[in-house]
Formats: structure tokens, C-alpha cells, sequence
């Protein structure tokens, strides 16, 4: 109980119980692993789409998420002053002047049935992309650390996918896919996986655990081969000179790059 209290104690001193903090974190540890293996039902005015494991649960989770999220950047008044946000207004004005001349309004706004990836969801998103910025920048280590193991347990699942161990059945539309981790198709596990390397790779570099980021990095980079997309193995070439260009510049550091990518 005395551990148990200390942790608690020490949590709390370094802010791991704020809001904010709890929402990104769950964004990046917990959502990706969101998947409703029984069907779920939503009605749209043509009728009854059939059932969803993966975008529809995930569209709810965002939206309730990014609402909760909303709350608090009117409560707390944040202020909005990074010049990024300015294209983003324009880019906001020009989504919302589309969806509403668009011919179907419910697609406009909601999205496909089986998609889910209309206007709100992109304002749910922006929600959460101003959220993220107000966050310390000493829980960043945290958030992306979370980022990169659950990136590793998505890739760890597709790889026994890939071996014919399926822990996540697909819906029945898409039920031929082979490796596709807890997305709804092997493209969006391998931009995913594409997305989380580099961060892993540079950690490997990085931190003083090495062994731990090597580790994650072989597990994300064997989702990204099994997810068979080739447009993000395409991607990760440039990432990967981009990387050995930046870490190259230390000469202490050369040999572990070489000792990197010879694995």
C-alpha cells in the first residue's frame, strides 16, 4: 500500500493526472487498440449499415473525446497564437463552406457509413491537434514513449496475423486480409507503422535504454514489411536517410547507426 501511495504521490507531482495530459495519452496509448469484435449497428437515413468493428467505435471514442477536449480549451480560455493556425483557419473555412453545399449532407459531415471520415471528424481532430499543443513539453517524452509501445503491440498482432494467429477477426467485408494489426486495412497499418518508427528509431539513439527502442523499432519495422504497403515502405526510405543525415553528425553516435541498420 505504502508503493502504491508513493506512486500515487509521485503521479501527481509530475502532472500525469492532468486532463490534458490524460486525453493525449489516451489518444496515442489506448485508441489505436480500439476494436469492437461483436457487430455494431448504425442507422443512416438509407438504412441500417452492416456491422462496424473499427471505424464506428473509434468515430464515437473521437468525438466524445474530442468534445470533453473542447470543454476544457473554453474553460481554461486558451489562447491561440502559433502562425500554423492560420492556414488552418482557412483550411477549417473552406471545409465547412464544402460540407455545406455538398449534395449529400449526412456524407459531408459524418462521412461514409464505412468510413466515418467527414467534417466532424477532421474538426475532432483540430480539436485535439490545439489540445496537443498547449501540453508541457516535459510530457512529451511520456506521450510519445506511450505512442511507440502501443505501436508495438499493433505490429506484434499483425505479425501473428501474418503467421495465421488472428486475434482481431475482421468484419465480414474485408475478411481475406491478411496482417492488419487493429486497423481496418493492412494500408493504414503500414502508415501507421511509418509514422511511429522514426520516433522509435530515435529514442534508440537517444535514451539510455537502448535495448528497449531496438526492440520496438525491429517489432514496428517487421509490421510495417507484413502490412505489404508498399506507398509507406516507399515513405520510409526518405525518413531513414533523413535519420542516419541527423544522427550521422555525431560522431559518437556512428557506430551505433551502423550497429542499427546492419540488424
Amino acid at each position: 500500500m505504502d508503493k502504491l501511495k508513493d506512486m500515487f504521490i509521485s503521479y501527481k507531482k509530475e502532472g500525469l493526472f492532468n486532463i490534458r495530459f490524460l486525453i493525449l495519452w489516451f489518444m496515442v496509448a489506448v485508441y489505436p487498440l480500439v476494436v469492437i469484435p461483436n457487430p455494431f449497428y448504425i442507422s443512416f437515413p438509407g438504412g441500417v449499415v452492416p456491422p462496424n468493428y473499427f471505424y464506428a467505435p473509434r468515430y464515437v471514442i473521437l468525438v466524445i473525446i474530442s468534445i470533453i477536449a473542447l470543454i476544457i480549451l473554453i474553460k481554461d480560455r486558451t489562447t491561440i497564437n502559433h502562425p500554423v493556425f492560420i492556414p488552418l483557419s482557412l483550411f477549417v473555412v473552406l471545409i465547412i463552406i464544402s460540407s455545406f453545399l455538398a449534395p449529400v449532407q449526412v456524407t459531408a459531415w459524418i462521412g461514409s457509413p464505412y468510413r466515418y471520415t467527414g467534417a466532424s471528424t477532421i474538426f475532432c481532430c483540430i480539436i485535439l491537434f490545439i489540445l496537443a499543443s498547449t501540453c508541457s513539453k516535459d510530457k512529451l517524452p511520456i506521450i510519445l514513449s506511450s505512442l511507440i509501445f502501443t505501436a508495438a503491440v499493433v505490429s506484434v498482432i499483425a505479425l501473428l496475423q501474418y503467421t495465421g494467429i488472428n486475434l482481431v477477426p475482421h468484419d465480414f467485408v474485408k475478411k481475406d486480409l491478411i496482417s492488419y494489426g487493429t486497423m481496418p486495412h493492412p494500408n493504414f497499418l503500414g502508415t501507421y507503422m511509418v509514422f511511429t518508427l522514426p520516433g522509435s528509431i530515435l529514442l534508440y539513439f537517444q535514451k539510455p535504454k537502448k535495448y528497449l527502442y531496438l526492440i520496438t523499432s525491429f517489432l514496428i519495422f517487421s509490421g510495417l514489411i507484413v502490412s505489404l504497403c508498399r506507398g509507406a515502405w516507399l515513405a520510409f526510405l526518405p525518413i531513414s536517410l533523413i535519420i542516419v543525415y541527423h544522427v550521422w553528425k555525431n560522431r559518437e553516435q556512428r557506430k551505433q547507426i551502423v550497429f542499427f541498420f546492419s540488424i
